[in-house]
């Protein structure tokens, strides 16, 4: 395995272990405050969850 595919599943997994935190909100509030988009976050969490990286992914405005 190429170090560029062992960085990629080291990443999805840290991804897919940061969406079943139970305290993901909390670590995501401190680190961006109060002004996130919540609705997205958990969206791209559930994505990550599911094994869904994608990359094509879209340029997302996180915080408001």
């Amino acid at each position: 395995m190429s170090k560029v595919n062992q960085a990629i599943a080291q990443v999805q997994g840290l991804l897919q272990q940061i969406a079943l935190n139970p305290t993901r909100e909390g670590n995501l509030g401190l680190a961006f405050g109060g002004n996130y988009n919540i609705n997205l976050a958990d969206g791209l969490f559930a994505k990550f969850w599911e094994g869904h990286f994608g990359s094509n992914a879209q340029n997302r405005q996180f915080v408001k």
